[in-house]
């Protein structure tokens, strides 16, 4: 079981358990006990459950703080708005803060490719905030299309 990366989204944690084991994302995201998830925003990272926390910490062994750690939620209530309750009937207060936080939150993702290189790959949760337009640790721009095929970089 690969351990997060410091600041590393959650879905990138999956993608790197995925390629650990040498399965698809949605492989890694079941063997994960992400899968089985009641909200799809679980698996995307702006907020989790109390239930997909605690079946990713039996699954995984991951601590609660580190799942929450690697969501969207844990900008909550300093640039983005908090969070709303969570609803367990539908996601329409989560749809609606995501929509009221569409400056903060870009649709994708600005990167660092020297922290992919040095980091193997592993996506920071930070790069898809606006705030997010520089690396400190480079000293670089961060890029928001593939310098290669010009596609839009999304984690």
């Amino acid at each position: 079981m690969p351990d997060p990366y410091p600041g590393e989204s959650l879905l990138s944690w999956a993608d790197a358990l995925a390629r650990l084991n040498q399965v698809s994302r949605t492989v890694a995201l079941r063997m994960a006990g992400m899968a089985d998830s009641s909200s799809v925003s679980d698996i995307f990272g702006y907020h989790v459950s109390d239930a997909f926390v605690r079946a990713v910490r039996h699954t995984t062994g991951v601590t609660e703080e580190q799942v929450r750690g690697m969501t969207l939620a844990h900008y909550a209530g300093r640039a983005p708005d908090p969070l709303p309750q969570h609803e367990p009937e539908g996601q329409d207060l989560l749809a609606r803060w995501r929509y009221r936080q569409r400056m903060v939150l870009r649709q994708c993702s600005n990167a660092c490719p020297a922290c992919l290189r040095e980091n193997r790959a592993r996506w920071l949760l930070k790069w898809p905030l606006a705030w997010s337009f520089a690396c400190v640790e480079h000293g670089r721009y961060l890029i928001s299309t593939c310098r290669g095929c010009g596609a839009v970089l999304h984690l």
